[in-house]
């Protein structure tokens, strides 16, 4: 198994990169919320406090390529989650996803799983993504998969549910684009790159308060 984020879903400690970043003699598998398809886990190099990332079990490369059967158990589990967020955390919460192609071999995100981020910060990007040609994205995955025929995206949901899309045939964007675009909203743009600045010890504080919040209602 290569994939870091397989690794760290199915508790492969020879893998997880978080498990390697913290060390200690012990193996957790830090997931802090799960169901029978998805996992929730925190961002390595997370950019606030609460910052994770809601991937599928089973390894796709962008959630626009998930099967329609997985769409209700997903769209409830990313209620759950914001709320929970917003609770924990006092501020809105963002969501973003930089998808990969599922044709061509351009790997963006330096990760090939497929991971929506959920960002609880207070701070707006509109205006930077405003430059961009935009595509209203209608209500859930089914929304987000009637705009993408296999190609390159670039996804965000504002706090607001304000949900746009723009795709790679209008603008090709770096690796970790959306990343770059809120580390400078948040006023550390240096943080960007997650391989750079990890910050296990802050990923390991936000599984433990989430993983604490969710208790009862995902075991």
């Amino acid at each position: 198994m290569t994939c870091c984020i397989c690794s760290q879903i199915v508790g492969d400690a020879s893998n997880d990169l978080l498990a390697k970043a913290i060390g200690g003699d012990a193996y957790v598998r830090r997931v802090a919320m799960e169901t029978v398809h998805f996992a929730v886990i925190p961002s390595l190099g997370g950019l606030v406090p609460g910052h994770v990332i809601l991937c599928p079990k089973e390894h796709y490369l962008s959630f626009a390529s998930l099967p329609s059967c997985l769409d209700d158990e997903c769209e409830h589990l990313i209620l759950d989650l914001k709320r929970l967020l917003r609770e924990i955390y006092s501020t809105d919460v963002h969501m973003f996803e930089h998808g990969m192609a599922t044709k061509g071999s351009r790997v963006l995100c330096t990760v090939e799983h497929a991971h929506l981020h959920l960002l609880p910060a207070p701070v707006s990007i509109t205006n930077t993504l405003d430059a961009y040609p935009n595509l209203a994205v209608g209500k859930g995955l089914a929304g987000l998969r009637n705009l993408v025929d296999m190609e390159e995206y670039v996804f965000y949901e504002s706090p607001q549910e304000d949900r746009r899309l723009i795709r790679a045939r209008d603008q090709l964007f770096e690796s970790q684009y959306l990343r770059r675009v809120f580390a400078e909203a948040l006023g550390h743009a240096s943080d960007w790159n997650w391989r750079d600045r990890m910050k296990a010890a802050d990923a390991h504080e936000t599984f433990e308060k989430l993983a604490a919040s969710a208790a009862g209602i995902y075991a």
